[in-house]
């Protein structure tokens, strides 16, 4: 089973907490990578099932959908940013810290610098999410990432989210499996891991 960084922050030990539960005998191999790096791994019957952001836009398999996850502007206090409402110009003066190249927070990032014709675009992306969450708590430059991994950090003063005056998108994901020897062992963890994340939803 594959799965995108940000879920094993979320529910997804609850999901494993739950199959070990229900289905001692199952033997679960997790592989936590990119969402770009999953689609390819399960294009290539590498993964019996993943959960990663978007739908497949190829035809190779199925999938069920596993919640939202809320993106947000986050900095250090140490850069000491205005406490107002800020524009993408205010924040293009410094480094953006955020997801890698090929993912959705990245590519939406890079938009809103040329739309704001920002002319030095400086964004640091990391699969990592360790090191996201260091690079902006270290006062690197402001970041976006999701806002359960945030709060943590928000806890102990390391991090404040930000007010910026452009809407960020949600992550969607979504479980994907194909039809293979263990497509019916896949189609059962994912409804499970959907029933888990509409849990998680509605406690957040």
């Amino acid at each position: 089973m594959g799965s995108a960084e940000t879920l094993v922050h979320t529910w997804l030990p609850t999901l494993i907490q739950r199959l070990h539960k229900q289905h001692p005998g199952l033997i679960i191999e997790i592989h936590i990578d990119t969402s770009s790096t999953l689609r390819q791994k399960l294009r290539n019957h590498q993964l019996d099932l993943a959960l990663y952001v978007g739908r497949n836009q190829e035809d190779i398999g199925h999938s069920i959908s596993l919640g939202e996850s809320p993106l947000a502007w986050y900095a250090s206090p140490k850069l000491a940013l205005p406490k107002r409402l800020l524009t993408i110009e205010d924040l293009g003066v410094y480094p953006i810290i955020t997801y890698p190249v090929g993912s959705l927070p990245y590519a939406f990032v890079k938009q809103l610098l040329t739309n704001a014709k920002v002319n030095t675009q400086r964004i640091y992306g990391s699969a990592s999410l360790s090191t996201i969450l260091h690079m902006i708590s270290s006062g690197m430059g402001p970041g976006v990432l999701a806002e359960a991994l945030a709060q943590p950090l928000i806890n102990k003063g390391e991090l404040v989210k930000l007010a910026v005056d452009h809407k960020l998108p949600n992550l969607i994901f979504y479980a994907h499996w194909g039809d293979s020897f263990n497509s019916q062992t896949a189609r059962t963890i994912a409804h499970m891991a959907h029933e888990i994340a509409l849990e998680y939803e509605s406690n957040v």
